[in-house]
């Protein structure tokens, strides 16, 4: 028996979509900052878009209480074309501890870190 190499993946997204209501806004009742609607889409789903340009396949939403409402809106990513994953911080210490938390269970060689509520300018 040869010994079998473990593949790393080349390249993985980790996308901080953590929410910390800072008021008790209209807004923040209404809809999740990290999906309010931006033209056609949600605003994560653009910064899901923006990642997939860029040559990511793989990624984990990085969050905390809200994980449901992101699993409803993305599920498993298939429509994106990014294979989506999920990690939940249940105690939120701030994006670093979630993204750093959320790394540790990869085997990639790469991240690309991106905050889900930034909109990327691409041509």
């Amino acid at each position: 028996m040869g010994n079998v190499q473990h593949m790393k993946t080349q390249l993985h997204g980790l996308i901080l979509a953590g929410v910390h209501r800072w008021q008790n806004t209209v807004l923040e009742r209404v809809v999740l900052r990290i999906l309010v609607p931006m033209g056609d889409r949600n605003l994560t789903a653009h910064v899901i878009e923006w990642i997939r340009r860029s040559g990511v396949t793989t990624a984990t939403m990085c969050a905390n209480s809200d994980t449901s409402a992101l699993r409803n809106a993305f599920g498993d990513g298939k429509d994106s074309g990014v294979d989506l994953r999920y990690f939940e911080d249940h105690m939120p210490r701030g994006p670093a501890g979630c993204m750093r938390d959320a790394a540790m269970n990869l085997d990639a060689e790469n991240l690309v870190v991106v905050d889900a509520t930034i909109l990327s300018v691409h041509h």
